[in-house]
């Protein structure tokens, strides 16, 4: 390795070009020890630990810390994704490695901004949420936690939800983007726990997506109280919703202080949307509504979450005075728009492009997930839509229902768009 008299800007340059391809820059690191210097600071920004390799790369990655702990101060993002150790006796074989505190050494990463947490396991009763939070604590400039599928063999029965809300640490970084989506685990108590303990943890939270899959989605309730909390610094908000028969069912979430606060509304939806209402710096609203698959009649448009959105939109003082973009997740089931009228599309197309009202608001985007009733079985299924043909049919159906979004004066842009099966996870 040689030393040389380049004009340090010069590596950097060279490094900042080379960023996209690490494998670039793990060779040019090797030249010189000024471009040493430069490529480090690209190589460890960013580190993602996955699989059965990413296993190996967290082993070293704790050596090189322990014995260069300057380097973690470089470490801005680290996604955990699928950690995987193969069995020792059976090489065919692998199976999870869980999130613990020794994982990594997470206190010689004082900069970490954004932690990614995907397809990762957590150990079996209460020592898996206190391993998460000891995990968030230790690092001081947290500002985004993405939960992204975690899973917990035996998620915590309600009757449990109680038993550590006052262990972890004493203190959690301010946040300002909180994730939590799909998985098996007992998200709700995290919900609690920052509301109880941390407020001051969440109460400049940005962004929030809480989105489950079907089977779960009712448990996005338990965020409510969270999230008008937070409300202020709101500005992009993502939440599944679904109907009260599908929370009857799978509601464990709901505490009793949720319940009682259900019971003053005609709906759950209309729950959810008042407290949404109370976000005045809200910019950016996605709600993704999955009503319940086991129904073949849903509930009446009276009852769905379009016509409680209408209703907040259509309060004398507009709720959200900044939004520029809503996004909604709706459900055609045979050809028939789920807790939908034409009328209804109208009405909301009309209110929301007021721009006397909303005079920011820009696009409507909407993303169909086409089913169809198996009788079989009682169940609605997510159409395939293989065929272009068939796609285009349904988005322009959904086009012509919601077209004075783009006919009204103030006018937006109407994204339409068909949800591929692979996509249908994300609810």
């Amino acid at each position: 390795m040689t030393k040389s008299t380049l004009p340090l800007d010069v590596f950097f340059h060279i490094a900042e070009e080379l960023e996209d391809d690490r494998t670039a820059l793990r060779h040019i690191a090797l030249t010189n020890r000024s471009l040493l210097s430069c490529a480090r600071c690209s190589l460890y920004s960013s580190i993602t630990l996955s699989g059965t390799r990413g296993l190996l790369r967290a082993e070293r990655l704790s050596r090189t810390l322990r014995a260069e702990p300057k380097l973690g101060a470089l470490v801005k993002s680290l996604r955990i994704s699928r950690l995987m150790r193969q069995d020792r006796y059976d090489s065919g074989y692998s199976y999870g490695v869980p999130l613990t505190p020794d994982l990594l050494p997470f206190h010689l990463l004082p900069n970490l901004i954004t932690l990614n947490l995907h397809s990762l396991p957590l150990k079996k009763g209460p020592q898996g949420f206190v391993d998460l939070v000891t995990v968030a604590g230790s690092l001081p400039r947290l500002e985004a936690l993405l939960c992204d599928d975690v899973m917990q063999d035996v998620p915590e029965p309600e009757s449990d939800m109680h038993m550590h809300l006052g262990v972890g640490p004493s203190r959690l970084p301010v946040l300002r983007e909180l994730v939590v989506k799909d998985g098996a685990w007992a998200h709700w108590t995290l919900a609690m726990y920052l509301l109880l303990n941390h407020r001051s943890s969440i109460d400049q939270l940005e962004r929030i997506t809480v989105s489950f899959p079907s089977r779960a989605s009712a448990d996005g309730l338990a965020w409510i109280p969270l999230i008008r909390t937070a409300g202020p610094h709101l500005r992009v908000v993502n939440i599944a919703i679904t109907d009260a028969s599908v929370r009857v069912r799978h509601g464990r979430a709901c505490s009793s202080t949720i319940k009682a606060e259900l019971d003053a509304y005609r709906n759950d939806h209309l729950y959810v949307m008042d407290n949404l209402s109370r976000l005045p710096a809200l910019q950016t609203l996605q709600l993704k509504y999955y009503p319940d698959p086991s129904l073949q009649t849903g509930p009446a448009q009276s009852d769905g979450p379009i016509e409680a959105l209408c209703e907040v939109l259509e309060h004398p003082s507009p709720p959200w005075p900044r939004l520029e973009r809503l996004e909604l997740w709706l459900v055609d089931q045979d050809g028939t728009m789920a807790a939908l009228s034409d009328a209804l599309c109208t009405r909301l197309a009309r209110v929301i492009t007021d721009k006397t009202r909303y005079p920011r608001f820009a696009t409507l985007a909407l993303r169909v997930s086409a089913q169809c009733w198996n009788a079989s079985a009682a169940v609605w299924y997510m159409t395939p839509m293989s065929s272009k043909p068939e796609r285009l049919a349904v988005v322009e159906r959904w086009k012509r229902a919601f077209g004075a979004v783009e006919r009204e004066p103030g006018g937006a842009v109407l994204d339409v768009a068909v949800l591929h099966v692979s996509n249908h996870r994300g609810w």
